[in-house]
C-alpha cells in the first residue's frame, strides 16, 4: 500500500472521505462539502495553487487522448494554480468541445461561461474569447 492509499484510508476511517467509485478509476469524495471547504480553507494559499497545477500536470500527462472530455476540469486547476495561459487555452477548448455535436444545441441560446479574471464571453464565441482575454 502506497503513502496516498494509506492517507484515503485514515481519511475514510475517519468519515472525512467516502470511495464513490473504482472503475473505471479510483476515486473519493469528501463526505460533505462543508468539510471539503474546510480542509481547503485550512492550506495556505500557495500550497493550494502548488497542488492545482500540479493536478493539472498529472491529468495532462496521465489523460492525454481525453484533455478535450477534461477541458474544463483542467482549466480549473490552472485557473486555481494562477496560470492564467493555460487557464484560457483549455476554458476555449472546453467551450470548443461543447458546442460539438450531440453536445450542443443549434435552437439553444448562448450560454455564458466564465473567462479568466472575471471576463465573460459566450460559448458560441470561444475563438474571440482567447483575444478578448489576452
Amino acid at each position: 500500500m502506497d503513502a496516498i492509499e494509506t492517507q484515503l484510508d485514515a481519511l475514510e476511517s475517519v468519515g472525512l472521505v467516502e470511495l464513490y467509485q473504482t472503475e473505471p478509476e479510483l476515486e473519493y469524495l469528501f463526505r460533505h462539502v462543508l468539510i471539503q471547504e474546510a480542509a481547503y480553507a485550512s492550506m495556505v494559499r500557495h500550497e493550494r495553487r502548488r497542488l492545482h497545477h500540479l493536478v493539472g500536470e498529472v491529468l495532462e500527462r496521465r489523460y492525454v487522448a481525453g484533455q478535450r472530455e477534461l477541458a474544463a476540469v483542467l482549466a480549473l486547476h490552472f485557473e486555481q494554480a494562477g496560470d492564467q495561459n493555460q487557464a484560457l487555452d483549455y476554458l476555449v477548448a472546453a467551450a470548443e468541445y461543447a458546442l460539438e455535436p450531440p453536445r450542443c444545441c443549434p435552437r439553444a441560446p448562448p450560454t455564458r461561461k466564465r473567462c479568466v479574471d472575471g471576463h465573460w464571453f459566450t460559448c458560441d464565441e470561444p475563438k474571440r474569447a482567447r483575444t478578448a482575454c489576452h
